[in-house]
């Protein structure tokens, strides 16, 4: 028996891993690594085995072979070989960080026989798919309009995911949108929704309180601006496409971004003119040269920043 474990997500990969180990956790184990072990060690250990000796559990990292990308792998591997091994009683783990397997045709037979458990990094398609699978693994009793919010607000890292959902689990009985919006920690993303909203209201003190937030979890001012930055960006590429006429669909389909959020940012940018989002990025712009030059103090420039959008404020900052 073998599987190939594989994909981008070492997270997920790292979960999958660890449940194979927990279920033959009563065999001999086995470790190689293809980026140290010659793939003839492995077979060799494969082949030798005594004549009372019980099934194996084999883990074979960086098993880069099956992958659709090969620069890296150094060393010949004939399909063959590992194909005329498959009758083995031992558990054959191969570990690939690669979304992709190769096409070559004598590695299909391999691969037709083997349990494929893709870890592929998670994104808004296949975000939804993922987190229902692990609730279900739970039987978590969620209602519609819970789950809908927690699938919107919960981002795309599989173990933060799974973290939350283990939150949940704890809670009893059916779980509401009271419920999870209390429990669940929204993703800094829905702080960075928050931060731009200020902005565009021209609210400076609202703006410099989620800057505060930011920076209490340890956040570079850069790092903080580079999120409202991406934030409006995106704002405006769905007006451009607003303004297109593409429908609602069309603009998921093209910025492969979650319903949910394509119908929030195309509520937003509603209230804009392209031009506007445009004069707002170049205005953090602006404030990014002057922080990475050292012309202002990260925090007193971002504030002064904020304050100056302010008209009873009126504030004459560096940015002036």
């Amino acid at each position: 028996m073998h599987m190939i474990i594989y994909g981008k997500d070492a997270s997920r990969m790292d979960l999958k891993l660890e449940e194979i180990k927990k279920k033959y956790k009563d065999l001999e184990r086995k470790n190689f690594d293809l980026k140290e072990d010659e793939q003839g060690t492995v077979l060799n250990a494969l082949d030798t085995r005594s004549l009372f000796e019980e099934k194996r559990l084999f883990i074979i990292k960086n098993a880069d072979f099956l992958g659709k990308s090969q620069k890296d792998v150094d060393y010949e591997v004939k399909a063959k070989e590992w194909i005329e091994r498959l009758e083995t009683e031992d558990i054959l783990v191969f570990l690939l960080a690669q979304d992709q397997l190769t096409k070559k045709k004598e590695w299909q037979p391999f691969f037709e026989q083997a349990a494929l458990l893709a870890c592929k990094s998670l994104d808004a398609k296949n975000q939804k798919a993922y987190v229902l699978e692990q609730i279900k693994k739970i039987s978590l009793s969620i209602d519609p309009e819970a789950l809908q919010w927690f699938i919107a607000h919960i981002g795309t890292n599989s173990k933060r995911i799974l973290d939350e959902i283990d939150k949940l689990s704890l809670y009893p009985g059916e779980i509401h949108l009271e419920e999870v919006q209390k429990l669940v920690s929204s993703e800094p993303i829905e702080d960075v929704f928050k931060m731009s909203d200020a902005l565009f209201e021209k609210n400076g003190l609202k703006l410099i309180a989620y800057y505060r937030n930011f920076r209490a979890q340890n956040m570079e001012t850069l790092q903080i601006i580079a999120l409202l930055a991406s934030q409006i960006r995106f704002l405006f590429q769905v007006r451009v496409y607003m303004d297109g006429g593409y429908p609602k669909e069309k603009i998921i389909d093209l910025t492969k971004a979650h319903p949910y959020r394509i119908q929030l940012m195309m509520k937003k940018a509603s209230r804009f003119e392209a031009d506007e989002l445009l004069h707002e990025l170049s205005q953090l712009a602006r404030l990014d040269y002057q922080l990475k030059t050292g012309m202002i103090d990260r925090d007193e420039g971002f504030e002064n920043f904020a304050l100056s959008l302010m008209p009873e404020f009126q504030t004459k900052s560096l940015l002036i």
